[in-house]
Order: structure tokens, then sequence, then C-alpha cells
């Protein structure tokens, strides 16, 4: 999970995101609201454990937003090239989106 709030006033104005993955699929849902607003967006996701290079080299991504889907620039790292990171999905911090990954 992660709390967001404005990092200023003491309103008690905050976001509670959850992030989850299951079966190849990292999703964010908010499920604490109380009126804060944020247009911040993910800028990078780092993935350990998916596979080997071999595997990871052949997946593609997808993010959902809606009823958007977008394509998403996928780069194999690490030392044992088992490191997947998906470059600026720019998905919303604030949660309501999905990434499927292939």
């Amino acid at each position: 999970s992660i709390y967001l709030d404005d990092g200023e006033s003491m309103n008690s104005k905050l976001k509670r995101v959850e992030f989850s993955f299951a079966k190849m699929v990292l999703s964010a849902q908010t499920i604490q609201d109380t009126g804060f607003e944020t247009a911040n967006v993910i800028e990078r996701i780092v993935v350990v454990g998916l596979g080997s290079m071999e595997q990871l080299s052949a997946m593609s991504a997808v993010s959902v937003t809606g009823n958007q889907e977008t394509d998403l620039g996928l780069v194999v790292s690490g030392a044992n090239r088992d490191v997947l990171i998906v470059r600026k999905p720019e998905v919303p911090i604030a949660g309501g989106w999905k990434i499927k990954f292939n």
C-alpha cells in the first residue's frame, strides 16, 4: 500500500492505494479516499523474479486505465538479466489501473 497526501496541510485529506500482482497482472486500486486529488504518475516499475532472460525478452505489457489500453516499453536488466523494467508507464499513482504482462 501507499498513502498519498499533500504533505503540507493537517486536514487529513489522503488517499490509500493498494497494489497487487496475480496471474501476471499488476494492479492498483484506491481503497481509502478522503478527497485528496493528485495528477502524479508512476515513472518506472521494476519487477524481479518473473523468469529467465529468454522469457523476459519475449514478454510484452499493456496498461489498462478505464477503457484505454497502451502498449508499454520493457527493458531487461540486472546482473543475471532477470529484472524487468517497465519504463514510463504513465499510470496514475492514485490507482485505477492494471498492467498485463504477456
